[in-house]
């Protein structure tokens, strides 16, 4: 499974650029680069020993059918000049980072 995640300063800019340069229209919200599930467990494995297992015998199932990509390929944003500043995996590794957990 692939997901996209973005923080508010991408955020913020991409809404910046909407409210200059977009007309009537939509736009999906993406990040520099999508990251998958495992490379995510991975890297927080790596960066912060993350223990976890996989239960092997578990069955996915969602009411809208399995989907593997859940993030926007679109890349309509760069009509607006919007360049995505972090990848899904600095920006969960930076706000992991900062969270006070106390």
């Amino acid at each position: 499974i692939i997901r996209d995640y973005i923080g508010f300063e991408d955020l913020h800019a991409l809404i910046c650029c909407c409210m200059q340069y977009a007309k009537n229209n939509f736009y999906d919200v993406v990040s520099q680069a999508p990251i998958s599930k495992f490379d995510l467990l991975n890297a927080f494995q790596d960066r912060f020993g993350l223990k976890y297992s996989i239960d092997k015998q578990m069955h996915e199932s969602s009411p809208t059918g399995l989907k593997k990509c859940y993030y926007s390929k679109s890349q309509k944003t760069k009509e607006l000049g919007f360049e995505p500043k972090y990848k899904s995996l600095d920006l969960l590794i930076a706000t992991t980072m900062n969270m006070d957990l106390a």
